[in-house]
């Protein structure tokens, strides 16, 4: 009930602000859980996401997000959790498959972080990992262009990809889920440039 009200009260805002506009709604009709992988512009990344999508999404946001305490209450409240980069974090990647586990949709930057010039920078295979070991597809989310205040922003959905099949029964899991890395991240390189922001 609180996210519910908390959403409608701010989306509003943020979308007027950011002159936000969606491409792929329809990729937001989907059952059960998700993992929601995108490129990395901003801090408030998690924020514009976690309103533009039609379910709630717990996104994996690196931990000094959290030691300013306003931007932390608005994260967690749009249901963000902490992971401390560079390091194998076990309770965040628990926090992921628990997510998953209750039919939840959660939500990942591969980057691993910003990136100050706009290019798509190489993915961490954890997003393609997880979604191995959890048997969960991945929707590939892109935001065109850096949050502006009064600029057009635009983010474009594609179709919800079922990894499992592109795995190869020789190799390992992290192998495979390293040669689906590479995949996604080209996806999201094809998604960012398929439309124009002014």
């Amino acid at each position: 009930m609180f996210y519910s009200i908390f959403k409608a009260l701010i989306k509003p805002f943020f979308f007027l602000l950011y002159g936000i506009r969606v491409y792929g709604k329809e990729h937001m009709d989907y059952e059960g859980r998700m993992i929601i992988i995108s490129n990395h512009w901003g801090n408030l990344d998690p924020i514009i996401l976690g309103l533009c999508m039609k379910k709630k999404v717990y996104f994996m946001a690196k931990a000094e997000l959290f030691k300013f305490r306003p931007l932390a209450a608005v994260i967690r409240a749009l249901g963000a959790f902490p992971v401390v980069r560079g390091k194998n974090d076990l309770g965040a990647l628990s926090a992921a498959a628990e997510i998953l586990e209750r039919g939840y949709t959660f939500g990942i930057f591969p980057e691993g972080t910003r990136s100050k010039s706009g290019k798509v920078l190489s993915f961490q295979p954890g997003a393609a990992f997880i979604a191995l070991r959890s048997k969960t597809q991945i929707l590939p989310v892109a935001i065109v262009n850096k949050p502006h205040f009064l600029r057009r922003m635009r983010i474009v959905l594609d179709a919800p990809i079922d990894v499992a099949p592109l795995a190869d029964s020789a190799l390992s899991v992290a192998e495979n889920a390293k040669k689906i890395t590479l995949m996604l991240h080209d996806k999201i390189l094809a998604l960012k440039g398929s439309v124009s922001c002014p």
